[in-house]
């Protein structure tokens, strides 16, 4: 597998750009609204740690890769501050490959997102990780990270892209491969 989307947002450089609940027993409750609230992902931050970072992956019927996808994070030369998977609703065994890492690995937060019939595709994945970013708003951190519940990537990905951002201050979005 290689990265076919992963999106970092630059927070330092911006100014500021039905029913839902969180079943896992200490989180915190998202609230209710009928409109994606993007805010958290555009929040400015002050000075954090220039190697620190967080992701956020919504993650559907994704017992096939989600195990991959996580062993690879987990295998990173740096490790996320905190990475929140949002569990969009899955009917496979999903949620359970994930509670076994969440188990070992403090930084791994699961929540549980019950899936919404009037919201499919790309609304229900929008909504899941606006929930996920919203668990991140406490805490300060360089980047952040949308990445998909089914992608792999070498060792030194967030490596090379926490010093590409380091390295030019005007860099705001990036995603996908690396070509050196």
């Amino acid at each position: 597998f290689a990265p076919d989307y992963i999106a970092f947002i630059y927070l330092a450089s911006f100014q500021s750009a039905r029913k839902r609940s969180i079943s896992r027993s200490g989180a915190k409750e998202v609230g209710s609204a009928t409109v994606l609230d993007t805010k958290p992902l555009l929040l400015a931050m002050s000075a954090p740690p220039k190697k620190s970072y967080v992701l956020v992956t919504a993650a559907r019927n994704e017992e096939q890769y989600i195990g991959l996808c996580i062993e690879s994070v987990l295998s990173q030369s740096i490790l996320p501050y905190k990475w929140v998977i949002v569990n969009d609703g899955s009917t496979d065994h999903t949620e359970i490959i994930v509670n076994k890492y969440e188990k070992n690995h403090p930084f791994i937060q699961l929540i549980r997102h019950e899936h919404d019939q009037t919201m499919e595709g790309f609304a229900s994945k929008a909504f899941a990780l606006s929930m996920g970013a919203k668990l991140l708003t406490d805490i300060d951190y360089f980047l952040i990270g949308h990445l998909d519940a089914d992608i792999t990537f070498k060792k030194d990905y967030y490596a090379i892209m926490l010093d590409k951002f380091n390295d030019n201050p005007k860099l705001g979005i990036a995603g996908g491969y690396f070509f050196e």
